[in-house]
């Protein structure tokens, strides 16, 4: 069996996007950052959004330096907020993380949370 090589960030968001229409996800994205995003209880997430735009070019910065990396990389749903889906872009650090993580070396991931949590936004101040 062949490995696919992981993707550009355009072909990836958009077999992303396909994931998340199959998981009965919104298609619109909204890119924050991994730690933007707080689990507060079981039951509530609290995203912090740093500025108007979706995130899209901090997304495909960080998809692209973990690409380069050649450890793989992981898009994640994280909630929704209205008709928009809140997620992520990661990739780890070595390949003991990418094992315990189950991130394809040189791969992509794609995940959605479950069970599917509405999102409070909060915007983020500096």
């Amino acid at each position: 069996m062949t490995r696919e090589a992981c993707p550009e960030f355009p072909e990836a968001t958009r077999r992303f996007g396909e994931l998340l229409r199959r998981e009965g996800w919104p298609g619109a994205i909204r890119w924050v950052r991994g730690n933007d995003a707080e689990r507060v209880s079981a039951t509530e997430i609290v995203v912090y959004l740093q500025g108007d735009d979706d995130g899209a070019a901090d997304a495909a910065a960080l998809f692209d330096r973990g690409r380069s990396a050649g450890l793989g990389v992981h898009l994640s749903a994280v909630c929704t907020w209205g008709d928009v889906t809140c997620a992520t872009v990661s990739s780890p650090a070595d390949a003991r993380e990418a094992a315990e993580l189950l991130v394809p070396e040189d791969g992509l991931k794609l995940s959605v949370a479950v069970p599917r949590l509405a999102g409070t936004v909060r915007w983020a101040f500096c």
